[in-house]
């Protein structure tokens, strides 16, 4: 095939919400592993991945994200098919959930997820006719009615009415065919009783003992993929009883395959195969497109253009057999998440990771970042054993200068968004171990102190802490015998007091260490192992999971179970009181202990002394400063969290956006709290103007910590006053009424509580 114009339209959208207003969410899914595709309207195809659906119009080459932020239910997602007479996308999802999203809004189907049904709920395949979805499920076929967005039958056609998993259907207008795990099935397409299974059969030639992945009809033709191995099959035959095997294919690993517009595309590891029905004319289109093809579905659109959902680069495919496309939303290379840090408008993950026992995961995913609003993504540094990253810290007197800690290979830092230096036994004071019975360095936790000197453990080594100065100097700390080769030790906290915090897991507590400010001088520190006796850390549980300093120099401690908060640190080497206290609520008329029950996995303190507390299995609280009172819940049933099982949080203290990194992925919600300062002589209001269609909450910025807040009209009435949450103060854009404001211009007087500093600003409201 003769390609007209060679132009590589590679689209990788900017991130779409460079200012995203208080209140709102947004996904920072990644899109690259695309799983199926389908076309949409005139110029549009939809391409989804495992959190998320983007549309690609190709005419202008723009991209909108279609997720839990605005209109998908879950996450976890197995196919997608649009249905061009009701206009309508419809996204299956492996735990059965279906989503129906027409043009002007969404309607979730949870019937098969919440079904009894003990069988596989996976949505394989979706298949059209008419104004109904035939579902390809691991249990059966169920029936939607699109226009009434119903359950229409649910057909069980496994032999006498036992389950079976359906991968694919077809029909020829006269016969269903079922591709399933135990052989081909066949109905007549109109028969009255398909809900019985002793209308469907089994066919002669493929029957229970042959497992057919793939079935597809077009013109006359049918097509087969046998077998779910990496070794398969394919036949195809013109009457569908008589079948003959494509040599060309035996033995290969078909990944999928697509029948339609004159064509049939056979998609395999490592290229893309384009031919006509008979198998004449074939091109090889992964070595024309240029990118490393392993296809995961093809569609061809309305207008002749073919598309595939490629695992490496999102979407790939022609426009018209003229233009060439690579197209995803900018994102994360993947969704694996154990640490988060933020600094400002720089965000980094650390992929991970161990298990639940410290095992490694041997995670080689790389390091991403989200610096600027641009996403970075790098492999592993220079073909390195660069596996499980376990803790991640941005330093503050250098933001571009940020530092990896691995359960394998030490340190790695990045500058600039590039790989600069593995740190190890060879060019630090870090020790290598035998752990897991593989010689490592093992860092389980990264920090910075203010003054940009870096923190770090090493796990079962002699000497478990380490630090190195600004100047660069190394220095080891040994804290045997309370903390010996044999001790984990995993997350470590340089707190503004001047204390240094690590978490020893497995029921061993809480090491603290008093440098003195001498840091290459240790015969002046003092340490202490802190755990749940009393007198002596008084910790309700010794089985710490993540520790976070506040505002006011309090410790906060997330546990197993719960958490609890040493509200006097400095006296930790004194000989006073200094045990950590868990925080009582009143619930429903009764006291209880504040998530008594939960296991903590993040604290994080946002600029109003705000606590944001991850856990395993109930998603995220954001308590008040003192931890009393509740001011936000999210979890996956009411928020665009793609998991209750948040591992970590960041907060851009400039911006106030929180980043929840959980096991399905990474959002961020934009809270009313940022950063205070001392002095509120740029006071920033957004938006500005507030334009009548705008019915978000206006953001009031560059305020001091606990500001009162005044807005009046130009006659000096005030219509609202509020108090600043750290540097930002929020408003409905209502008077005291609760009435909206009518059209001028609004001063804000803002002052601290002590008057010692003020600000002004003004907004513009135009109706």
């Amino acid at each position: 095939m003769r390609i007209l114009i060679l132009l590589i339209f590679s689209l990788i959208s900017t991130h779409f919400a460079a200012q995203v207003a208080t209140g709102e969410w947004r996904d920072h899914f990644p899109y690259g592993n695309a799983i199926d595709v389908c076309g949409g309207e005139d110029g549009i195809v939809y391409c989804a991945a495992d959190a998320g659906v983007f549309a690609f119009d190709r005419r202008d080459g723009s991209i909108e994200r279609i997720t839990k932020v605005n209109k998908l239910s879950d996450t976890g997602i197995s196919s997608i098919g649009y249905n061009r007479d009701v206009k309508v996308l419809v996204v299956g999802y492996t735990n059965g959930n279906v989503d129906l999203v027409y043009e002007n809004n969404a309607v979730n189907m949870p019937d098969i997820e919440r079904s009894s049904i003990l069988a596989n709920k996976t949505v394989n395949d979706i298949y059209f006719v008419g104004n109904e979805a035939f579902l390809s499920c691991g249990f059966g076929i169920v029936v939607v009615d699109l226009v009434e967005a119903e359950v229409k039958d649910t057909y069980i056609i496994g032999d006498l009415g036992n389950y079976v998993g359906i991968n694919d259907l077809a029909t020829d207008g006269s016969e269903w065919f079922a591709a399933t795990d135990a052989g081909l099935y066949r109905a007549p397409l109109n028969h009255p009783f398909l809900a019985n299974y002793e209308t469907w059969e089994i066919d002669a030639n493929y029957g229970s003992d042959t497992t057919v992945k793939y079935i597809e009809y077009a013109e006359g033709y049918y097509y087969l993929v046998l077998g779910d191995s990496e070794e398969n099959e394919l036949v195809w035959g013109t009457d569908g009883e008589t079948w003959q095997t494509n040599s060309n294919f035996s033995g290969s690993s078909i990944r999928t395959i697509f029948a339609g517009m004159g064509r049939v595309m056979v998609g395999t590891y490592g290229t893309w195969f384009n031919f006509n029905y008979e198998f004449g004319e074939p091109v090889l289109w992964g070595e024309i497109l240029g990118y490393q093809m392993l296809p995961n579905a093809m569609t061809i659109d309305n207008e002749n253009s073919p598309w595939v959902a490629n695992s490496t680069g999102g979407l790939v495919g022609h426009d018209k057999f003229v233009n060439k496309y690579q197209a995803m939303p900018d994102g994360p290379q993947d969704a694996k998440i154990r640490r988060l840090d933020a600094y400002n408008d720089n965000i980094w993950i650390a992929t991970g990771g161990a298990d639940g026992a410290w095992v490694s995961t041997w995670n080689g995913s790389g390091i991403h970042g989200l610096v600027h609003e641009q996403w970075i993504n790098r492999g592993k540094f220079n073909d390195e054993s660069m596996f499980d990253l376990m803790d991640v810290a941005i330093d503050p007197t250098n933001t571009d200068h940020v530092v990896f800690g691995s359960w394998v290979v030490g340190l790695v830092e990045v500058l600039d968004g590039e790989y600069y230096e593995v740190i190890d036994n060879t060019n630090s004071s870090l020790s290598l171990v035998d752990y897991g019975g593989i010689d490592r360095v093992a860092v389980g936790g990264v920090d910075f102190d203010l003054n940009g000197n870096l923190w770090f453990t090493n796990t079962v080594s002699n000497t478990p802490l380490h630090v190195r100065t600004k100047s660069g100097t190394y220095q080891s700390f040994d804290f045997s015998p309370e903390v010996t080769e044999s001790t984990m030790i995993t997350e470590v906290r340089a707190t503004q007091q001047g204390y240094v915090w690590c978490v020893l897991p497995n029921g061993k507590g809480l090491l603290v260490l008093d440098h003195k400010g001498t840091l290459t001088n240790t015969s002046d520190d003092q340490y202490i192992v802190l755990d749940n006796e009393e007198g002596n850390g008084g910790l309700p549980i010794d089985e710490v999971i993540c520790i976070e300093e506040d505002l006011d120099g309090e410790v906060w401690v997330g546990l197993l179970q719960g958490l609890a908060v040493f509200y006097a640190p400095e006296a930790i080497f004194t000989g006073e009181n200094f045990d950590a206290q868990q925080i009582l609520i009143e619930q429903d008329g009764n006291v209880q202990i504040l998530l008594e029950t939960e296991t903590v996995n993040c604290i994080e303190i946002d600029g109003a002394n705000r606590k944001w507390v991850a856990t395993a299995n109930s998603g995220v609280f954001l308590l008040s400063a003192d931890g009393i009172d509740q001011i936000h819940h999210f979890t996956e049933d009411n928020s665009p969290l793609p998991s209750n099982n948040v591992l970590d949080i960041a907060i851009n203290h400039a911006s106030g956006e929180v980043y929840f990194g959980t096991e399905r992925g990474l959002v961020s919600f934009r809270s009313d709290a940022t950063n205070f300062v001392e002095d509120m002589d740029n006071i920033k209001v957004y938006p500005n103007p507030v334009l009548p269609t705008y019915t978000g909450v206006i953001s009031i910025d560059g305020l001091s910590r606990d500001a009162d807040v005044k807005i009046s009209d130009a006659s000096g009435n005030v219509v609202f006053q509020t108090t600043a949450q750290g540097g930002r103060a929020t408003w409905d854009g209502n008077n005291f009424y609760g009435n909206r404001v009518s059209s001028g211009v609004y001063f804000i007087h803002a002052s601290t509580t002590d008057g010692e500093s003020r600000g002004v600003g003004k907004v513009a409201f135009v109706k």
